[in-house]
């Protein structure tokens, strides 16, 4: 589906036939290069190389035949591989949906692409949101892995670095496309305040959500085991968090990491997503592509539903400040777990044995005022709603939708 997508996409250029011919061997050339990955011996299937498009496919399907595939790669390559082919699909459909292309003897093709010809938007298209998208999630590892290296090993210099890019790839590559297809800032990333009776419940669902989540990862772990992989990458997280320092750790991990994931996500993501799928749908898809983003198979099912929650509230609340502090809260409350050993002392429990449950004085109010929380949240009936339920009277004329741009 990915390679028949760009295979479309480039020939939908073409004017005949044989310029078509013409157009697809470069792609079929460029599928052809990372396909003869898999016929090196000494290439694994791991790190950077599970996300990247055609060479993972090759890889999985080697180590199928010889039996040495793992559940956490199957899963990574597949769901990478079905984000870049969601992402082509919606490309063809939008070039084909353009004028330029349908008449591409009447009008230049450069009109689909020059800023100045871009007619000013409410919220971008499905393709220009899931093409940026799947363009960063194979550059993001890629970089990740870069950096690194370089940093030898220093955890602590390797954060420094990796805020940076978290800077310039999630908020920066959203805020270019805005800019140059001439959307909306405010509605594109849902800036626009809740109301006030929100903000306590989404207080008790980020004061909480680490329970609920800490649950879900326990069912998981039961399953597919702790691992090797785990338990080095709590280890490594305690070395990080005792170099950073608690406050540190907190701007790096919690509040720059919850605001710049958002406006990638529940923000620039949710806006290009939410008219094609609908609500539940546009949930599910930034919900899965969060947690393909974070690359942990021992932490999907969680990332991907903390993903949801974080939809879903954007959704619900019309804004996307009550997902980032949710975001913040949450993370924060991992790194106090682990910064703080008084403070699990305080709480009676064990923070070292994650595959355990908590203990029950946590999990029943932590649940409940979680539970009720989400209830008060999904009271709420979103103003575009409102709008378009309400009766105008008799000869009046019919309310205006201000969900829905002008045409």
């Amino acid at each position: 589906m990915f390679s028949s997508a760009v295979t479309l996409a480039a020939c939908s250029f073409a004017r005949t036939f044989k310029e078509a011919q013409n157009y697809v061997m470069p792609v079929l050339i460029a599928c052809m290069v990372p396909a003869a990955v898999g016929l090196m011996q000494t290439m694994e299937l791991e790190g950077a190389v599970m996300v990247a498009p055609i060479a993972n496919l090759t890889l999985l399907t080697r180590d199928l035949f010889q039996g040495t595939w793992t559940w956490t790669s199957a899963v990574v390559v597949w769901l990478s591989t079905a984000l870049y082919a969601a992402a082509a699909v919606t490309v063809a459909t939008r070039l084909f949906s353009q004028e330029a292309v349908i008449f591409a003897d009447s009008a230049p093709l450069r009109t689909l692409l020059t800023r100045r010809w871009l007619p000013p938007k409410n919220l971008p298209t499905p393709s220009q949101v899931l093409l940026p998208v799947a363009i960063l999630f194979p550059l993001l590892f890629y970089l990740q892995t870069a950096l690194h290296q370089r940093s030898g090993g220093d955890l602590v210099r390797f954060i420094h670095n990796w805020g940076i890019v978290q800077v310039l790839l999630f908020v920066g590559v959203p805020g270019l496309v805005i800019w140059y297809l001439k959307l909306d800032l405010r509605r594109t990333l849902s800036l626009g305040p809740p109301r006030l009776l929100v903000w306590p419940a989404v207080i008790l669902i980020g004061a909480t959500s680490w329970i609920v989540a800490t649950e879900i990862g326990v069912f998981q772990l039961k399953y597919l085991g702790r691992g090797l992989q785990l338990t080095d990458m709590e280890a490594a997280m305690r070395s990080l968090f005792s170099g950073l320092g608690l406050w540190q750790a907190l701007l790096f991990v919690a509040v720059l990491t919850g605001v710049c994931e958002e406006v990638l996500f529940r923000g620039f993501l949710l806006a290009g997503v939410r008219r094609a799928a609908g609500k539940w749908g546009a949930i599910a898809v930034v919900g899965i592509v969060f947690g393909v983003f974070h690359l942990y198979g021992f932490k999907l099912l969680v990332t991907c539903l903390l993903g949801m929650l974080l939809a879903w509230l954007c959704w619900q609340t019309r804004s996307i400040w009550p997902a980032i502090l949710v975001h913040i809260m949450h993370n924060a409350a991992a790194v106090c777990l682990v910064s703080l050993p008084q403070l699990t002392e305080t709480l009676r429990f064990d923070a070292a044995g994650s595959s355990d449950h908590l203990p029950a004085h946590i999990i029943i109010p932590g649940f409940v005022l979680f539970a009720l929380a989400l209830l008060c949240i999904a009271a709420i009936r979103p103003e575009s709603q409102q709008v378009s339920v309400r009766r105008a009277a008799p000869g009046a004329p019919r309310p205006l939708d201000l969900s829905k741009p002008p045409a």
